[in-house]
């Protein structure tokens, strides 16, 4: 169902011009509109008499939602897309907005305008409409659709105080009037600067190579239809990029593809593209040296050719130790190495393609799950996974041609349930599932890669030369160098040296009685004794040794290798610390002295009475491990038919 809104219209006793100007006050953010992160422009352009203005955004919102929602979703923020039309001429701002994440399950569109006022040309008229449609959200669509219509509300009482404060400050800087275009019109921007800064972020160079050096692309055979739509998308792009700097018709193609054919949809979708690789620098993601930690423990990489010649590419996902690898180098340097890995794909096939005078412009991936099991239902990798799956839909649509999950086990359904979502229809149908030796019989790996090219791990005479060193050893957690903070995420869990006569503590604060408590830690080197303490005061500024405290859980003893996870109901609010102090009790040292420090890696986090029951501590929660539960298997009733038959999901 969808529902629309219709604000009344709302009158400032400004001139058009001048609310325009307040208007930019907005971005890329205003300190009075603290939910909007960051707005990144991902398209600019001004026509030749400069009296037409377009500017696209993509913007990075904080939804006030519930705990629950945000965890079961894996985001934290949501992306939203912006797009304004300034008419100088015809004095008219066009607005549209729609959101980018979750835009499989729900669909939000707003429409704005502002605009002079009908009577008094001395004043300004805005109006906003609104659609919402809840499609699927988890089993929460009715709580979503309340949440929407509260956050709607909210912004548009917020709208005219927002509006109010950028006119104060441009009062304040002593600008009282604007000149309408024709009569004075400042030139603030350059048209050669607009044209660069669009056209700085187009560079493609690492996906096929130099536009200069590269051979010719081979494209696939298309229709006449599909000829011209690449033709009407290149020509929609030309007046944004530079020529040097232009995707290839490969490039197009895909990402025509992946918006059913819609230029203007394959338009957006390859400008955000672009924009992303600019910020993150992809097109020198090759240059870049993984980790050694990534390239011993991450069990994945390219193979040989598959029967139509596309590349192989193999993650024995079950094997990987994901959770040892987001410990050692945080989710950033796991997600760079992925995209690392994907970069060089792209030129694996563009090489191929080259060298066989053949279109091959896609590959062919194995997942391999033998060994999965409960542990890898952890919901910081179940985080990872999803933010993965974005960003290669996102940015490398119609790369795969078949994606094949081989050795299913029995919790795989569990897993698909959770992680399906984040894949959008196009890409499910080309996962086709192999349960236990399902992959051996005919419709199986036989009838995609060629015999003498399936790996010795799965049947095959090919001796694979993926790394086999297993689990990540707890003393590399914290070693790899990459910063997560270069990819915009934060590290997951904290690395603290504790010293004898100097615990470590983290204050933990809790608003709501009945909250729960839940932290994860493990004792990389010594040992340590570790107690939860409730403060008597509410002094946010003290410490448990400067504070007066009651001791709500007593100390106990963990040895070196040990991971440890655990919770606590708060019977009543107020300021918690968790501490780790130095035990000396037992020689840990090989010659037998005790040692006077420890170190240790921790998380934790306060969740609601409501979100924390049935979570099992807390599945719900994206940052909550569950890397110790001790659940078996069969406890799970597999929802997709694995054995007996290939089932493609």
């Amino acid at each position: 169902m969808v529902r629309s809104y219709q604000a009344p219209t709302r009158v400032y006793e400004y001139p058009f011009e001048f609310c325009m100007k307040a208007y930019d006050l907005r971005f890329p953010t205003c300190k009075i509109v603290p939910q909007v992160l960051a707005s990144d422009i991902v398209f600019e352009e001004w026509n030749e008499d400069r009296s037409r203005h377009i500017i696209e955004r993509r913007c990075t919102l904080d939804i006030d939602a519930p705990y629950i929602l945000k965890k079961i979703s894996g985001q934290e923020v949501m992306y939203f897309v912006q797009r304004n039309e300034l008419d100088l001429k015809a004095r008219v701002l066009k607005i549209s907005a729609w959101n980018e994440s979750f835009s499989n399950r729900l669909s939000v569109r707003e429409h704005c305008s502002y605009q002079v006022h009908e009577d008094n040309p001395q004043w300004t008229s805005f109006s906003l409409q609104a659609n919402l449609e809840v499609k699927s959200f988890f089993g929460f669509e009715g709580l979503v659709e309340r949440i929407a219509v509260k956050l709607y509300s909210s912004n548009l009482h917020k709208g005219k105080e927002v509006m109010e404060y950028c006119v104060t400050s441009l009062h304040s800087q002593g600008i009282t009037s604007v000149p309408i275009w024709g009569q004075g019109h400042p030139n603030e921007l350059d048209s050669a600067a607009v044209l660069e800064r669009s056209s700085s972020c187009s560079s493609w160079a690492s996906a096929e190579g130099d536009m200069e050096t590269t051979p010719k692309v081979l494209l696939p055979a298309m229709s006449s239809k599909e000829e011209a739509q690449v033709m009407q998308l290149k020509q929609r792009l030309q007046a944004v990029l530079k020529e040097d700097h232009f995707p290839n018709d490969l490039i197009l193609w895909r990402f025509l593809r992946a918006r059913d054919n819609n230029v203007d949809k394959a338009r957006d979708m390859l400008l955000r593209s672009l924009a992303w690789r600019k910020q993150y620098q992809i097109d020198r993601l090759l240059s870049w040296r993984p980790p050694q930690i990534l390239r011993d423990y991450f069990i994945a990489g390219w193979h040989q050719l598959d029967i139509a010649g596309r590349p192989v590419f193999i993650w024995r996902l079950g094997d990987t130790d994901v959770k040892g690898l987001l410990k050692a180098g945080g989710e950033s340097a796991l997600l760079k190495y992925v995209i690392f890995l994907f970069e060089d794909g792209l030129q694996r096939i563009t090489k191929v393609s080259n060298q066989t005078g053949a279109p091959i412009c896609m590959c062919t991936i194995i997942c391999d799950l033998e060994g999965l099991s409960m542990r890898h239902l952890w919901r910081p990798a179940l985080s990872a996974l999803a933010r993965l799956s974005e960003l290669i839909i996102a940015n490398y649509p119609e790369t795969v041609a078949h994606m094949l999950v081989v050795r299913a086990p029995r919790v795989f359904p569990l897993l698909w349930q959770l992680v399906s979502c984040f894949f959008d229809p196009n890409t499910r149908k080309k996962i086709i599932v192999y349960g236990g030796n399902d992959y051996q019989d005919a419709g199986g790996l036989k009838d995609f890669i060629p015999q003498e090219s399936i790996p010795d791990f799965l049947g095959g005479p090919y001796q694979s030369q993926l790394p086999k060193l297993g689990l990540v050893p707890k003393e590399l957690y914290g070693s790899c160098e990459h910063s997560d903070e270069d990819w915009g995420f934060d590290a997951l869990y904290q690395r603290a040296s504790v010293t004898k006569g100097s615990p470590h503590e983290m204050m933990v604060k809790v608003k709501e009685e009945s909250s729960f408590i839940a932290w994860e830690f493990d004792v990389i080197i010594g040992e340590v004794l570790f107690c939860l303490l409730r403060a008597k005061s509410n002094d946010t500024t003290a410490t448990a040794s400067t504070t007066k405290v009651t001791m709500v859980i007593e100390p106990h003893h963990y040895r070196e290798g040990e991971a440890i996870q655990g919770s606590y109901e708060c019977t009543e609010a107020g300021t918690y610390f968790l501490q780790w102090t130095v035990t000396s009790s037992h020689p840990v040292s090989p010659g037998g002295k005790s040692r006077n420090k420890a170190t240790i890696m921790h998380y934790q986090e306060v969740i609601g009475c409501e979100q924390f029951k049935g979570s099992m501590n807390s599945l719900a929660s994206c940052q909550s491990a569950l890397s110790s539960l001790s659940l078996n298997d069969n406890q799970f009733t597999p929802t997709i038919k694995l054995t007996g038959t290939t089932t493609a999901v």
